[in-house]
């Protein structure tokens, strides 16, 4: 085996061990996407680019297809959501039948921007992956340098730091 063949084995055994294990996911009925997405976990956090609309549309999606979406927002969606999608939000509490849709929302779960503690900073809480859409260039700036300042920036460290998916989708130019 060359040492190449050899990193790319390991890098796939890397990326196995870093998936929810299969016992804690639903059984797949093979051919479908809700069957291939059933029982995945991922963490999408909406930071304050503009671009809100493919954040929103992005967790609905998810959750359509049947995976388990565990959703944090920046407090400058606040004001995003009124300006770009016209409908109010309140990251404290948000309404999110009204963000995302009513079918959405069994499968959506939500955490505050400030609640540090909360199971997502935690490399011991599995995920199949983690998506920052939009990702602000603020936002991308601090995680580049590991200034966590809310939970969106602290599940994006957790997830380069137990070497899983991350996702980032910069919008602003």
């Amino acid at each position: 085996m060359t040492d190449a063949t050899g990193a790319y084995a390991r890098a796939v055994d890397r990326f196995r061990s870093n998936r929810c294990p299969r016992s804690a996911r639903a059984p797949r009925d093979e051919g479908t996407v809700a069957a291939y997405t059933s029982g995945m976990r991922i963490v999408v956090g909406i930071s304050g680019a503009s671009g809100t609309i493919y954040g929103q549309r992005l967790v609905a999606r998810l959750a359509e297809a049947g995976v388990d979406v565990i959703l944090t927002m920046s407090r400058s969606l606040e004001k995003l959501f009124p300006a770009e999608l016209g409908l109010a939000c309140d990251c404290s509490k948000p309404d999110l039948a009204a963000l995302f849709g009513a079918a959405a929302v069994s499968r959506i779960s939500y955490r505050v921007p400030e609640n540090i503690a909360a199971d997502i900073a935690s490399g011991t809480f599995r995920v199949d992956g983690t998506v920052n859409c939009p990702a602000s260039t603020g936002f991308i700036g601090r995680l580049s340098v590991g200034a966590s300042t809310n939970l969106l920036e602290r599940a994006a460290d957790v997830a380069l730091k137990e070497r899983r998916t991350l996702v980032l989708v910069p919008r602003e130019t």
